[in-house]
């Protein structure tokens, strides 16, 4: 077959960037299979002036199949593990079904006798679909009535061996299972140690840069960059944090996290403006939804509010600080500006993981 997939696939890739030929009538796929020729055909080959929209048509769909077969005829195309069998491998192969039929007459079986004997085990109903497909009962009136019974004792002995392998394949079988649920657990703890990471990286960012709130404070920052790469830098870390760490991705705002735009980069003016929507957007949001505090599960903060906050100064020691709640970071739930009464700067935090984690007590409302 690996011959015929290659043909179709060469066929349509040649299709897909000109289909004229099919037009025409002048396509052929397989030599041995050549078109029916007859009034239906002559009816679709016959020139229309709808022919350069069909072609065109044509040509996409043949692009979707090129790109389809390709990935479901892998293994059979060029460089794939069965694009070149081997003598060895194709006598192996040799007496494998062309078609699922037999698959789906087995599983049709092993259904009615599971309505017919629920209770029945895995190896009773296992036997019994052998026992149809060999036709093993017309087998034994075959023999003689002492042929039978010798062969039926001979069945009955070899019972204990067949439950042993039983065992020992559904054991496998579950040890199989718990190895792929071991690596899909492993594959989404590495990919969550991965986002986490990237969280920490884009919060160092905005610790260096400070979470710029109003079109006013992005204006101001800017100032303070000489180059047009530091703006740029200090504008996509402002981004990415709104997006990656406070998820303020809406599908209104979605395009105004992008730093280019139809593969041409952005310049500092465009990528502020943007900034500046998704500002004024969450602001506009956070009114319109009256969220001057936010409730969750038991948790009040409002602007204004004493907080006492633990911090972990080193390893293993902790130290408590005193502080107010200046604002809601706009467009958040849980992130808040805090002043600290020993420092003079304002910080963005997310109050809610440390106030769950017993790292937050409220000290008035």
């Amino acid at each position: 077959m690996t011959a015929y997939y290659r043909r179709l696939v060469e066929k349509l890739e040649i299709w897909a960037n000109d289909a004229s030929e099919c037009l025409s009538g002048e396509a052929t796929l397989y030599i041995d299979s050549p078109p029916v020729i007859d009034h239906i055909w002559d009816a679709l080959i016959r020139p229309s002036e709808n022919d350069a929209l069909t072609q065109e048509l044509l040509q996409l769909i043949f692009r979707s199949f090129v790109i389809l077969l390709g990935r479901l005829l892998h293994d059979f195309l060029s460089e794939g593990p069965l694009s070149e069998p081997s003598d060895s491998l194709l006598e192996e192969t040799k007496s494998v079904p062309k078609s699922n039929t037999v698959s789906e007459r087995d599983f049709a079986k092993l259904d009615r006798y599971l309505l017919e004997k629920p209770n029945a085990s895995t190896l009773a109903l296992e036997s019994l679909v052998l026992f149809s497909n060999n036709k093993t009962s017309e087998w034994l009136k075959q023999k003689t009535e002492k042929e039978q019974k010798a062969i039926l004792e001979k069945a009955h002995a070899m019972v204990p061996e067949f439950r042993k392998c039983l065992k020992e394949r559904r054991q496998t079988i579950i040890q199989e299972r718990a190895q792929v649920l071991k690596k899909k657990q492993e594959a989404l703890e590495n990919a969550r140690q991965k986002k986490m990471k990237e969280k920490e990286d884009l919060t160092e960012n905005i610790i260096k840069y400070g979470l710029w709130q109003t079109r006013e404070d992005i204006l101001q920052h800017l100032k303070s960059f000489v180059t047009i790469g530091e703006k740029l830098k200090a504008l996509k870390a402002q981004l990415d944090f709104r997006k990656k760490v406070l998820d303020q991705e809406t599908p209104t705002t979605k395009h105004l996290f992008f730093m280019s735009r139809g593969h041409k980069k952005l310049s500092v003016e465009e990528v502020t403006e943007q900034l500046s929507q998704i500002v004024n957007f969450q602001i506009v949001d956070q009114q319109s939804t009256s969220a001057t505090h936010i409730q969750s599960k038991g948790f009040h903060l409002f602007p204004g509010s004493k907080i006492r906050h633990r911090w972990e100064d080193e390893p293993g020691k902790f130290t408590w600080y005193e502080g107010n709640i200046v604002s809601v970071v706009p467009g958040t739930k849980h992130w808040y500006n805090v002043k600290y009464d020993e420092e003079d700067d304002i910080l963005s935090l997310n109050l809610k993981e440390d106030y769950d984690n017993g790292d937050l007590v409220v000290v008035n409302l």
